[in-house]
């Protein structure tokens, strides 16, 4: 499955000064902080992002945020915007940022 570009492009512009590597794996590209944690990516049109459960309950009400699925995996704590979620620069931002500043209050790998 190929990956959104554009969505790549946007997200690499946003946080070009936050020091993350990138890495393709699954299809896609996912992105590091730091602390060697993946904190967010692309898998198909969508930005996949890592955040505690209790704003995945709150993000999982937003009109195109879904939970993650790898095949027939459910990935807790893993969502997948598209859409309307992602449809400009503040939103996407946004997600990136909640995202980023979680996966800094994970144990570094």
């Amino acid at each position: 499955m190929a990956y959104n570009l554009d969505l790549d492009y946007r997200v690499k512009r946003l946080t070009r000064e936050w020091g993350v590597s990138s890495k393709k794996m699954f299809g896609g590209i996912g992105y590091f902080a730091g602390n060697g944690n993946m904190c967010f990516g692309i898998m198909g049109a969508g930005l996949l992002l890592r955040v505690n459960e209790t704003l995945a309950a709150e993000l999982l009400q937003r009109p195109g945020i879904e939970t993650a699925q790898m095949g027939q995996r459910v990935m807790k704590s893993w969502l997948l915007a598209t859409g309307d979620a992602i449809k400009n620069e503040a939103a996407v931002s946004e997600l990136l940022v909640l995202s980023y500043d979680f996966v800094l209050t994970l144990p570094a790998k």
